[in-house]
């Protein structure tokens, strides 16, 4: 009993690694099926990425991992436009499944269908369509490679997907993964889902200055 009761301890680490390395090979996936979605969107819209209240100047750009406001069942927001199109089969690309927070698909996948009052997040947190230092407007084209479209959930230190890193998803359909294990990004990110930054277009144009010139 005693010498089971060790090797379940010595292997159980390696058992966790193991399903977090899934469950990262199954979000990159979900951010590339994203990914092309975007591209298809683009391409219907002249090269516009999927619009975004929360992304415009004085939005919330902590609001940015939502994907529809509640309310009227046309308050799409970011990429939830994907989905109202159908330039994808299904929201549950739209979750990662390392997620441990309040914002699960099982939470919200009625919804979908059925918008109401209660606002829907997904698990990825949309770059938005405007420069969140030059307030213009981003499209898909040259230099697709560099043009962050999304991340793991940046909303709150509970939506940081990964604990030690995140997927990043590009405009060239590239999904990387950043290493956080010195912890600069999940730092920086609001400790509770309900906290609003003093600054909150200043700290996620930090955030997302960051994550650009480290990916």
């Amino acid at each position: 009993m005693t010498v089971t009761l060790v090797l379940t301890g010595l292997m159980l680490p390696a058992l966790v690694q193991i399903r977090e390395n899934a469950h990262r090979v199954i979000c990159s996936s979900n951010l590339r099926q994203v990914g092309l979605a975007t591209v298809l969107f683009a391409d219907d819209h002249n090269g516009r990425l999927p619009p975004s209240e929360y992304g415009q100047p004085g939005g919330s750009k902590q609001e940015m991992m939502a994907v529809h406001r509640g309310g009227k069942a046309g308050n799409w927001e970011g990429l939830g436009w994907l989905h109202a199109l159908e330039y994808f089969k299904g929201p549950q690309v739209l979750y990662c499944p390392s997620h441990l927070g309040a914002h699960t698909f099982d939470r919200y996948k009625d919804k979908y269908y059925h918008p109401d009052k209660m606002k829907i997040y997904s698990n990825y947190h949309y770059a938005g369509p405007v420069d969140w230092e030059r307030h213009v407007p981003r499209r898909l084209g040259r230099g697709g490679e560099r043009l962050i479209i999304a991340t793991d959930g940046l909303r709150s230190v509970r939506d940081f997907n990964h604990k030690v890193g995140l997927n990043v998803l590009r405009g060239d359909n590239s999904v990387t993964w950043l290493d956080d294990t010195a912890g600069r990004v999940k730092k920086m990110l609001p400790p509770e889902d309900d906290d609003e930054p003093d600054d909150d277009e200043l700290l996620y144009s930090r955030i997302w200055k960051l994550i650009g010139n480290t990916g």
